[in-house]
C-alpha cells in the first residue's frame, strides 16, 4: 500500500507502464492500440450503468405504484397533464435518486480514465523518438473497484426494502393496471382521471334481476354489493386480507 501511495493516482510512472509488444509501437499504429486499449473500460461501464439505471427504474415505479394505497395523489402521465395529474419525471426517476445515480456514473467514468491511460515515452538511446502505451494507476484501480461495489451496495440494499402495504405489485403488467384502473359506469364519473385518486377496497353496487312466475319473467331486482379493488376518488378502505375480490 506504501508503493500504490507513492506512485500516486493517475500519475504515469515507470513501475506502472503496459510494454508489451502489441501495445508498445510507434507511430500512428501505437497511438490507435493505446488509444483503443485505455477508452475500452468506457463503454462496458456505459452499458453496466444502463442496466443499472433500468433497475433503479423499475424499483420507483413498483415504489410509486404502492404509494397510492396510502396516499391520495393525481396520476403522473406523459405528458399535457390537467387537474390533479402530473408530469413525468425528467431523467425518469426522482431527483434524489437521478441526481446521486448521474454523480456516482461520472465518478465512475473519471476513476476509470485515470485506471488506464495513454502515456507518450520519450526515447533517449541512440534512436531517439516517442513510444506510444499505456500505464495504470493502481489507487485509481482501487477507487474505481471501491465505487463499483459501493454502487452495487447500495442498489441491493434498497431492493430489500419492503413496501408499506400489501397492494399487488403489477410491473409493467398492462392486465393488471387495466384492472386496477376501470371501474363501472355506476362509479367512475367523468374527470374521474384527472381527480387525486387512491387505490383500495371499493363497493360496487350491482342491479341483480330476480326472476320468477312460470312464464320467467322479471318478477323484481335488487342492489347487490360487490367488492372490489381498484383507484377511486371516493373514500377507500384497506383491502381485508383473506377476501374474494372481484
Amino acid at each position: 500500500m506504501k508503493a500504490v501511495w507513492e506512485i500516486g493516482f493517475g500519475t504515469a510512472d515507470s513501475r506502472t507502464l503496459i510494454s508489451f509488444y502489441q501495445i508498445s509501437r510507434r507511430g500512428s499504429i501505437g497511438i490507435i492500440s493505446a488509444i483503443l486499449i485505455a477508452n475500452s473500460p468506457q463503454p462496458i461501464i456505459s452499458a453496466a450503468y444502463f442496466i443499472y439505471n433500468s433497475q433503479f427504474t423499475a424499483m420507483a415505479m413498483a415504489s410509486e405504484w404502492d404509494s397510492y394505497s396510502f396516499q391520495r395523489k393525481g396520476l403522473r402521465i406523459s405528458s399535457g397533464p390537467t387537474g390533479a395529474q402530473r408530469g413525468s419525471h425528467l431523467l425518469q426517476l426522482p431527483y434524489r435518486f437521478a441526481v446521486p445515480l448521474m454523480v456516482l456514473s461520472g465518478l465512475l467514468h473519471w476513476a476509470a480514465s485515470q485506471s488506464i491511460f495513454l502515456v507518450d515515452v520519450e526515447v533517449s538511446s541512440h534512436e531517439q523518438g516517442f513510444i506510444t502505451t499505456c500505464g495504470y494507476s493502481p489507487l485509481a484501480i482501487l477507487c474505481f473497484v471501491c465505487l463499483g461495489v459501493l454502487m452495487v451496495l447500495f442498489l441491493l440494499a434498497l431492493s430489500f426494502r419492503r413496501f408499506k402495504t400489501g397492494m399487488p405489485v403489477a410491473g409493467n403488467c398492462s392486465a393488471a393496471i387495466s384492472a386496477a384502473c376501470h371501474l363501472p359506469p355506476s362509479v367512475a364519473v367523468p374527470g374521474t382521471s384527472q381527480m387525486p385518486l387512491q387505490w383500495g377496497e371499493v363497493l360496487v353496487y350491482h342491479d341483480v334481476c330476480i326472476q320468477g312466475g312460470h312464464d320467467g319473467g322479471r318478477k323484481g331486482a335488487t342492489m347487490y354489493p360487490v367488492r372490489r379493488c381498484a383507484f377511486s376518488h371516493e373514500a377507500v378502505s384497506t383491502p381485508v386480507p383473506g377476501v374474494t375480490y372481484s
